[in-house]
């Protein structure tokens, strides 16, 4: 793992896509 950071596509109970970027990336210093 190069330490990248992936984008995450999830939806809320109301059905709204929310994209997460960059939020769980345990590799920041790389």
């Amino acid at each position: 793992m190069g330490g990248k950071c992936r984008a995450f596509f999830i939806f809320d109970p109301d059905g709204n896509e929310i994209e997460f970027n960059d939020l769980y990336c345990p590799d920041h210093s790389t």
